[in-house]
């Protein structure tokens, strides 16, 4: 390192950068449409115990119409 730079050195107080820590807080999921049943989205959510199954509204390329995709694993 330059004498004078050590302002500039990346993380001094770390090895590793927190963004490529995983974080295990979250659970990955796709979203399935309701009516044709494809997986056209890929998501996570938060690790909950007796949560609801996901439910949102959302455009599928395959009905042509915005329909609500559910939780799928």
């Amino acid at each position: 390192m330059l004498p004078g730079r050590s302002h500039l050195a990346p993380f001094p107080d770390r090895a590793t950068p927190a963004s490529h820590v995983p974080d295990t807080r979250r659970i990955p999921i796709a979203l399935c449409c309701s009516v044709c049943s494809a997986r056209n989205y890929k998501t996570t959510k938060a690790r909950k115990d007796g949560g609801q199954p996901l439910q949102l509204k959302k455009f599928c390329n395959t009905c042509n119409a915005h329909t609500v995709h559910i939780e799928g694993k």
